[in-house]
């Protein structure tokens, strides 16, 4: 049963793959007159590219599985005005199949790209994103995102902090932190993958996008983040966090002077003060180094 739903999931999310790249839909008013033969002939479409096998691998695993790993976070960048909708009901699927999705719309107008006010006046676009999460804090602290994160908010929106085509060096704080902990980045349209992959940089997530391809077929490229990359999940970080507390509380134990630097601890929230409580610093002799 588990082979037929993940096959069945397969064909949906292909057909809505294959609607995103077909333009007609939202630039010309003839396809208010498409015919079922019409949509079976866009839901035909070939898929190309490198990325396509292992996106659909990542995203074809239902939550009833009851594997944590298998639920992604991924950074959705949405391109033009139009598509988005298209967009949307990918992203409803995915959250049916139990991913999480940060969703970027530009920060301002940008000819015809989406945009956050768009997200949150345009009656439709609201409509579709009613339920959603919107942050629009330009600077979210960290300790605030993994708490968003960790939320039951499947759709959270947020802006780039930017009125021009992605440009990584000037995006905010709270999409650079959104990035990182993103599992991987799914990119929209043509001019997003110029940025991403039309360049020699790599970066620190697996990069996604789909975008029309050749002979009216599906392009989803992939551009893997630089091997020299390292992610630690939660469980980890926060394992070697009491690890480190343990330590500097048997030390202090032993009447030693406890320093410590506060990388590991204070990438975890609530950490800090417990590895404080835990060797309860004073001016007594012990004194802590945070930074």
């Amino acid at each position: 049963i588990s082979e037929i739903r993940k096959l069945a999931d397969y064909l949906e999310l292909k057909r809505l793959f294959a609607v995103s790249v077909e333009n007609s839909l939202w630039t010309s008013a003839r396809s208010a007159g498409y015919s079922e033969e019409d949509f079976l002939k866009i839901f035909d479409r070939d898929f190309t590219g490198n990325g396509a096998d292992l996106l659909f691998d990542l995203l074809c695993i239902r939550k009833n599985n009851g594997s944590q790993e298998a639920r992604k976070k991924i950074l959705w960048l949405t391109d033009e005005a139009g598509e988005v909708m298209a967009d949307m009901a990918i992203i409803k699927y995915l959250v049916k199949l139990g991913h999480k999705i940060i969703v970027v719309f530009k920060e301002g107008p940008l000819f015809t790209k989406v945009d956050f006010y768009d997200a949150l006046e345009d009656e439709m676009l609201a409509d579709e994103l009613k339920g959603a999460f919107f942050i629009r804090e330009k600077s979210l602290g960290k300790n605030e995102l993994i708490r968003i994160i960790r939320s039951d908010n499947d759709i959270i929106a947020i802006s780039d902090g930017i009125s021009e085509n992605i440009n990584l060096l000037l995006t905010s704080t709270t999409f650079a932190r959104f990035f990182k902990e993103a599992d991987f980045i799914i990119s929209r349209g043509d001019d997003q993958k110029r940025r991403f992959f039309d360049t020699h940089f790599q970066f620190t997530q697996d990069i996604f996008n789909i975008s029309a391809g050749e002979n009216d077929s599906v392009n989803i490229s992939y551009k893997p983040k630089h091997p020299s990359v390292i992610k630690f999940s939660y469980a980890d970080l926060e394992k070697k966090a009491r690890a480190i507390i343990d330590q500097m509380a048997d030390a202090k134990k032993k009447g030693m002077t406890v320093i410590f630097y506060s990388g590991i601890i204070g990438s975890v929230p609530g950490k800090i003060k417990m590895a404080k409580k835990s060797c309860r610093f004073s001016s007594g002799g012990s004194r802590s180094s945070l930074q």
